[in-house]
């Protein structure tokens, strides 16, 4: 293994549509919130992710999260924008499954842009297995073909009336509250919201591998004004 590390991120799949790129390698990430992390980002080929945004193409990678374009508390003409142009410029190369070993000893965040039940559930999977702690979430968790995810992802749920229905089918939820909710029986407040505990030394976020109780956070960040109506206005598909 010794020279692999040369590279902060590396391709670990990609098929017509999507590529699936793993950041931090090679240095600490900056996000205060998550700490240093390894960062997948599921990302359009075709197109960048300001364009996709724009042009709709991000269904592709977001499926029929209610929050996904403008709303999305990514701002894709950052991290997402670099990694995709970086990506095309061959600056990521691939990572062979008998190098997810790279993963041993850090901690993982499944999906900081796009849904990662776009990664193929083997190779989650094993990233998993190698990683001492992982967050994932996904907005999918109706999809039929999609449930053994459930033992890796939190269940996007985005009403109480989700929290039910995702409990009933044994996920365990992550929900955002709009200003005066507050959180039900079987949910906590996220030790990072209320205790500054970084993603990185938490184990909560890891799906039904942890026997704990469900997530919430108050929504925030400078797009959370447009939580409330896209809650309201949202309309579930079945995406794969």
């Amino acid at each position: 293994m010794k020279g692999t590390m040369k590279h902060n991120g590396y391709v670990i799949f990609e098929d017509n549509i999507r590529v699936v790129i793993a950041t931090g390698f090679a240095r600490k990430s900056a996000n205060v919130k998550t700490g240093d992390m390894i960062q997948l980002w599921i990302l359009v080929k075709a197109e960048n992710p300001v364009a996709a945004v724009a042009s709709g193409m991000d269904e592709a990678v977001c499926g029929d999260c209610p929050l996904r374009g403008n709303v999305c508390y990514v701002n894709v003409g950052q991290a997402p924008l670099a990694i995709w142009k970086t990506w095309m410029r061959g600056g990521y190369p691939t990572m062979g499954k008998r190098y997810l070993t790279m993963f041993k000893g850090r901690k993982t965040r499944f999906g900081a842009y796009g849904d990662p039940t776009h990664i193929p559930l083997p190779i989650l999977r094993r990233i998993a297995e190698y990683s001492d702690n992982w967050t994932g979430y996904t907005h999918q968790w109706r999809n039929p073909i999609l449930q053994q995810y459930k033992q890796y992802l939190m269940a996007s749920a985005d009403t109480e009336a989700d929290v039910a229905v995702a409990h009933g089918m044994g996920w365990r939820t992550f929900r955002v509250l709009a200003e005066g909710e507050e959180p039900q029986s079987g949910e906590i407040n996220c030790p990072n919201y209320t205790k500054g505990v970084r993603c990185e030394d938490c184990t909560l976020c890891a799906g039904a591998s942890r026997p704990a109780k469900s997530i919430v956070i108050l929504a925030h960040g400078a797009k959370k004004k447009n939580f409330a109506n896209a809650r309201r206005n949202r309309n579930y598909t079945v995406t794969v």
